[in-house]
């Protein structure tokens, strides 16, 4: 199995490409918040994803040569790194993709003098979404452990109109 993971600021990139880890994103949130946002929804738009990895904050994962998976990797104003917009090919789950994105992710983190590496996950208050279950498991078995809720309209007031529930970011952090 062979995963390799690149910044996008270190790979000359085809539109067809970026379209491509823009397409692997938009269908990994519009699958796993539709009971946040409903059918449609698009997370970030096409342009300013794209400008994203123009500006080198997108990581993309290769698996066995292909485009699996992708996640955002930013320094936060404390000084401590966060990754988001992570998602993985559908057809190439379970394959260690995502983690190997984050264990990148908190790499460049410790690079560049971190002590936190943080997460947020988007989750509705008034019904469990397994999905989101899983994912919360998932980051506590790398050692991720929650910290506090934020009331998303509290951050987003202009994007929470379009919630069709209230939601919250529940906030992770892993010592690096």
């Amino acid at each position: 199995m062979a995963i390799k993971i690149i910044s996008s600021s270190s790979v000359n990139l085809s539109r067809e490409d970026k379209h491509h880890i823009f397409e692997i994103m938009r269908i990994a949130y519009a699958t796993t918040e539709i009971e946040i946002w409903g059918e449609d929804y698009v997370r970030i738009s096409e342009a300013e994803y794209f400008s994203l990895i123009d500006d080198g904050k997108i990581t993309v994962a290769y698996f066995e040569g292909v485009i699996a998976g992708c996640n955002q990797v930013y320094e936060r104003e404390d000084g401590s790194f966060g990754f988001g917009l992570l998602a993985t090919h559908q057809e190439f789950r379970k394959r260690g993709i995502g983690r190997a994105l984050i264990e990148n992710a908190e790499n460049r983190a410790r690079t560049s003098g971190a002590k936190y590496m943080e997460i947020e996950i988007l989750r509705p208050r008034d019904i469990e979404v397994p999905g989101k279950l899983i994912l919360q498991k998932w980051y506590e078995s790398m050692g991720y452990e929650y910290v506090y809720s934020e009331n998303f309209a509290n951050r987003k007031p202009i994007k929470a109109k379009r919630l069709i529930r209230p939601s919250d970011f529940d906030c992770y952090r892993k010592t690096l």
